[in-house]
């Protein structure tokens, strides 16, 4: 099933043929509360879960994660089309299922509490899952602060810190995602609460085409390594493709590793910040694969993997071709000189808002510091295909690469419909750890 994670404020815009979307958020847990001179500090607690299965129709939804400590609930849209109820900045309070909005919700756990006159912290409160609420931290002893309480079921959540002891170990900050810190010992800061986090679920209903893969969990932020797994289906003439978009005028692509194994470079051009790079390997291994692409330096970005079966395993590409402007449209032609071709495109732009062009299928469209865009679009008959994204402001740069996947059997010019026009089964991982 696609998965687009976000752990920072971002936009989502549905892609065309999306279906069954579900949003799934938590909620940021509480600092651990700060001890007196006279008085250790309790638990901080843990941040609420909400779900919410939206309408089918087609649209792009504001993304607020709330961080630790802030006590701002995360949420899908300013009107909270659902929302997850942080637990308060500096509170033993987790955030509850009543504050949230959602048809499945779970509250976190609260934070322990501190020995009366005491000089060891309260345990943190578990962050709430998929499956239950988080469990509250434990209370701390004469002899030892208060343990963290456990995430709720599901995996996702994080569980609360321990509280600090008097003359020994630091409270603990709460595990991602949503838990409560531990209760600072005596006149001591209690740990950090934990980030919230938004998920969204969905899957592609596409004329045509057989067997498609979303994933990706959202935006990079500085960082000089980016590393997901993606699941490359057990068929034969496969073909893997990443695309990467930097948000950085230096910053380049050392390499890029599939499981220890090198991706080729496909195409690559830049313009200003917005640097588009798409790297390629033919006959990738079955299963899931860890995909790690190493730049030059720390940056923004984002990157997407799409794997593809039924492709020239000899020649897979043909017609590569890239351009770059400011403002306008980011357009860029591809020419096929064979029947079956299917064209896929990569933009990267300084502009946080661009819109798929006409007839194509948008893949993955992401708002970042910038955003970046990848779409296909099969092609019968040889000839030139034109893939454009549109909305890009006048004053903001983008960098655009595509290329032709060339069909394993291509069919005589003019066959197929209704864009079933090539053997190909794809899945595709829009991905940022």
């Amino acid at each position: 099933m696609p998965t687009v994670d976000f752990t920072a404020n971002g936009t989502w815009t549905r892609p065309a043929g999306a279906t069954n979307v579900v949003f799934h958020c938590w909620g940021p847990g509480a600092n651990g509360l700060t001890g007196s001179v006279l008085q250790a500090g309790d638990g901080g607690g843990g941040g609420a879960y909400a779900q919410l299965a939206s309408s089918p129709d087609v649209g792009t939804f504001d993304i607020v994660v709330g961080t630790g400590d802030s006590g701002i609930d995360s949420q899908v849209n300013l009107a909270a089309v659902v929302k997850c109820g942080a637990a308060a900045a500096v509170s033993s309070s987790g955030g509850t299922a009543a504050a949230s909005t959602g048809t499945i919700k779970f509250s976190g756990g609260n934070g322990g509490a501190a020995l009366f006159a005491g000089e060891h912290g309260g345990g943190g409160g578990g962050g709430a899952d998929v499956n239950s609420d988080g469990v509250v931290g434990a209370d701390a002893t004469a002899g030892d602060s208060g343990a963290g309480g456990a995430a709720g079921g599901g995996g996702d959540a994080g569980a609360g810190g321990k509280g600090g002891v008097d003359g020994g170990a630091s409270p603990v900050a709460g595990s991602p995602f949503g838990g409560g810190g531990g209760g600072g010992d005596r006149d001591t800061v209690g740990g950090a609460g934990a980030i919230g986090h938004v998920r969204i679920t969905y899957t592609i209903d596409e004329a045509g085409w057989d067997g498609e893969l979303i994933t990706g969990p959202g935006c990079i932020t500085a960082a000089s390594t980016y590393n997901w797994n993606h699941t490359v289906a057990n068929a034969s003439n496969r073909l893997l493709l990443v695309g990467i978009g930097i948000f950085h005028a230096t910053v380049t692509v050392t390499s890029v590793l599939v499981n220890g194994v090198a991706m080729t470079v496909v195409r690559t051009k830049v313009l200003g910040a917005s640097r588009t790079e798409l790297w390629g390997l033919v006959a990738p291994t079955v299963g899931v694969m860890n995909i790690v692409v190493t730049l030059t330096g720390a940056a923004d970005g984002e990157a997407t993997a799409m794997s593809f079966n039924g492709v020239d395993q000899a020649d897979a590409y043909e017609g590569e071709a890239d351009a770059s402007g400011t403002g306008g449209d980011a357009t860029v032609n591809v020419v096929t000189t064979l029947a079956n071709a299917l064209v896929l495109d990569y933009v990267t732009s300084s502009d946080i808002a661009i819109t798929v062009g006409a007839g194509q299928t948008e893949r993955q469209n992401t708002s970042c510091a910038g955003s970046t865009g990848m779409s296909t679009e099969p092609k019968v008959s040889p000839g030139t295909v034109t893939m454009s994204w549109t909305g890009i402001g006048g004053a903001d740069t983008w960098a655009t690469v595509a290329t032709a996947i060339k069909s394993a059997s291509a069919i005589a010019s003019g066959g197929g419909a209704d864009g079933n026009i090539g053997p190909w089964t794809m899945g595709v991982a829009m991905s940022q750890p």
